[in-house]
């Protein structure tokens, strides 16, 4: 009864040693996808939270972290996510840039 018991808990305790890993490995990953996707975060945060993970992204691949095939799919994820929020910070300049010369325009017409 008691080899039973000892088994059963030596058992346990080699699957969750051996697990754990793996379950935090899988963690890491989903905490990695949700950066930079807030609502609050203004575009200069989205930018730097997604740069940033590209560049974890890669530490983790060259630290033998992240498997291949998980690091291409991260990677260009996040490259799509940086080229989306480049454009949208593209497009708030150009607004600027059109209201700038709408001002100097009528600015001028008003002299």
């Amino acid at each position: 009864m008691l080899v039973t018991v000892l088994g059963t808990f030596i058992i346990i305790a080699t699957i969750l040693l051996i697990g754990y890993p793996l379950l935090k490995q899988e963690e890491d990953i989903t905490a990695v996808t949700d950066i930079g996707s807030g609502a609050g975060n203004t575009l200069e945060q989205n930018k730097e939270a997604i740069f940033t993970t590209l560049g974890e992204i890669e530490f983790d691949y060259q630290m033998k972290k992240l498997s291949a095939e998980d690091y291409e799919e991260l990677k260009n994820k996040y490259k799509r996510h940086a080229a989306y929020v480049l454009k949208q910070e593209d497009s708030e300049l150009t607004v600027v840039n059109d209201e700038i010369k709408y001002s100097v325009k009528n600015k001028k017409l008003s002299e």
